[in-house]
């Protein structure tokens, strides 16, 4: 009985919180950023100081979620993969540098790298070497996309992968290494995935509302919305395979996982795995804790994690050195169109709020006919772009047509499905664009400026490669991929390079253009990177 008696007093002390005013910062902040927004979001926030701060912001009260709805949560839920995950290390399960191989069935085939092995802590830090996604991964219905995905499929994609590099010296964000993580959580654990997560921590955190799969009874769930507002399909995953995004959650729920974050010790049965989960397993491109991205700051750490399914966004990020947290729920897929970070960040911070709603908008009829013509998707796809009577048409090779609608932030958008276009105007008057959708981001160049590229032997590009400091914690690593120069800042993802004359390069769609420095001795020295009319000067370390 005393844990029972312990666990109702954690949960009511985790319920003390106040509803935000009309004048409070957090209210303020949903005002400013969804008020009038086009894509008709309901949004549920907390903002966790000395005090719980909740509010709700919806445009349409019949659909307004209270503290109670759950949402799906998507890959916040690998933060909570990552905390079963530590309970399995305290009790001696597996160990984080244990090879994967030892943890899956046998006769698994599993990819390495010159000998050495993939390990569970490269799944659990992005550094693994696999792909976002499996290769046997063939959605029946691109509305649930996961429904269908069978553990065969997942784990026999392993056999179809060759790495490329020793795991754990390149970060790329994988879904299909999240996947295998929790499908090894669950074997490890010796029960099915959701009876462990309730009982390891839905129930300790008295996270009442939070459930995988279908909601128990009286559980009330929201609907899930595409960035134009039309209703969609909710997510289902394979039980096993849910650490990956699987979890539904409601406000209070995610309160009481936030607070527990910031004081461990207030949950004494999880204190040790709350605060093994803030250590850090990897720097290689981006800080990574236990399922946590890591912002390094001078006023303390910040640990983030945003979430995006087809139909939800959601955001959590706590700073344990300040005892600040927050919050977001959205019943709306906002990925596409710049996720939930501004608003957390905001809320984070004491700058005036400076957020604004994405509002429909009529186009200039400029930009309409500077955008019209012949297309590549990231160098390769042809797309047609055409306008008629003010409105602008896209056409990718082998695929429909469709309209595209605009917004007040200046992008394009489809309305029938997420797809969002971002023209970028470089200097001299060209544009480029950005294809956003799924969360990847693809670019779009004009197919005259991909036929002047200049050819490079690509033996030549690994003169370039190297790490180029632009700022203190931040650095822009150049590498060669696949026979094409990349670039990766920290904490963002990587892009291709166009070589465009002798030691320049250009990322068109990103409005990047790269120019190197050589020593007398034709060794490279240095960058010059050019965006938004700003030159950064970086020297090669």
């Amino acid at each position: 009985m005393k844990p029972l008696i312990f666990l109702a007093a954690f949960a009511l002390g985790a319920l003390v919180h106040a509803s935000a005013g009309a004048n409070s910062r957090l209210e303020e902040a949903l005002k400013a950023r969804f008020d009038g927004d086009r894509s008709g979001a309901c949004v549920a926030a907390a903002l966790i100081t000395e005090t719980v701060e909740t509010a709700i912001h919806c445009n349409d009260d019949q659909r307004r979620p209270d503290a109670e709805t759950t949402f799906e949560i998507g890959s916040i839920s690998k933060t909570m993969n990552g905390l079963l995950l530590a309970g399995l290390v305290e009790e001696g399960k597996l160990g984080l540098d244990d090879p994967i191989a030892e943890h899956l069935p046998k006769g698994t085939r599993v990819p390495e790298f010159e000998g050495e092995p993939i390990r569970i802590r490269h799944l659990l830090s992005h550094t693994s070497g696999l792909p976002a996604l499996p290769s046997q991964f063939a959605p029946k219905r691109a509305d649930d996309p996961y429904a269908d995905l069978a553990e065969k499929q997942l784990l026999g994609s392993l056999a179809d992968v060759t790495l490329t590099a020793k795991p754990g010296t390149q970060w790329a964000y994988s879904n299909f290494g999240a996947m295998v993580l929790s499908v090894i959580v669950s074997r490890a654990s010796g029960d099915d995935y959701g009876s462990y997560m309730t009982r390891s921590l839905f129930v300790p955190l008295g996270m009442t509302q939070a459930h995988l799969g279908k909601a128990p009874k009286g559980v009330r769930t929201a609907e899930g919305h595409l960035g134009s507002g039309k209703s969609t399909s909710a997510w289902h995953l394979p039980e096993a395979m849910s650490g990956v995004g699987g979890v539904r959650a409601s406000l209070t729920d995610m309160v009481n996982y936030l607070q527990a974050q910031l004081k461990p010790d207030s949950v004494p049965s999880l204190a040790k795995r709350l605060a093994r989960t803030q250590e850090i397993v990897s720097d290689s491109g981006n800080v990574m804790a236990w399922g946590w991205l890591v912002r390094r700051s001078p006023e303390g750490d910040l640990y983030m994690h945003e979430g995006g399914t087809g139909g939800f966004s959601a955001l959590t990020v706590f700073q344990p050195k300040t005892g600040k947290g927050v919050v977001i729920l959205s019943d709306t897929s906002l990925t596409d169109r710049g996720g939930l970070g501004d608003v957390a960040l905001t809320l984070l911070g004491s700058d005036p709020i400076t957020l604004k709603p994405r509002r429909d908008a009529t186009p200039d009829a400029a930009l309409l006919e500077a955008l019209s013509g012949d297309w590549l998707i990231q160098g390769a796809l042809p797309m047609k772009v055409r306008t008629a009577k003010g409105v602008l048409y896209v056409q990718a090779q082998g695929q429909s047509e469709f309209a595209l609608a605009h917004d007040s932030q200046g992008d394009f958008f489809a309305q029938d499905f997420d797809l969002v276009l971002t023209p970028k105007r470089a200097e001299d008057g060209q544009y480029s664009m950005m294809l956003r959708q799924g969360g990847g981001v693809l670019p779009i160049t004009r197919v005259s400026a991909a036929a002047q590229t200049l050819e490079i032997d690509p033996e030549a590009l690994s003169a370039y490669e190297g790490d180029y400091p632009l700022a203190p914690g931040f650095t822009l690593k150049v590498f060669v991929q696949d026979k094409v120069l990349h670039a990766q800042a920290t904490g963002q993802g990587a892009f291709a390079l166009v070589p465009e004359a002798a030691d320049v390069f250009t990322a068109r769609a990103f409005g990047i253009e790269i120019r190197f420095e050589r020593n007398d001795d034709g060794t490279i020295k240095a960058l010059v990177l050019r965006q938004g009319g700003h030159d950064t000067r970086a020297v090669r370390k």
